[in-house]
């Protein structure tokens, strides 16, 4: 039996800023979780938690359960 190897694949804040700014471009005024899964190709538990972590991040303000927009650069 072949071993499998696993990697945990970090993201960088690079690679995070470009994700987050295709989504941007997709999404109308609001981003929800489908948005998400749509852009980024993920199942909705990843989705979520994306949403999560960049709320966490301060990159995005929660509007409403499940529902996003970006914060403004002023």
């Amino acid at each position: 039996m072949a071993d499998k190897i696993y990697h945990k694949v970090s993201s960088s804040p690079m690679r995070s800023r470009e994700r987050l700014a295709a989504v941007l471009s997709h999404a109308e005024r609001l981003i929800r979780v489908e948005d998400v899964m749509s852009v980024l190709t993920m199942d909705r538990k990843s989705a979520a938690k994306t949403l999560a972590r960049w709320y966490a991040q301060g990159r995005l303000q929660r509007v409403g359960h499940g529902l996003y927009t970006a914060i403004p650069l002023d």
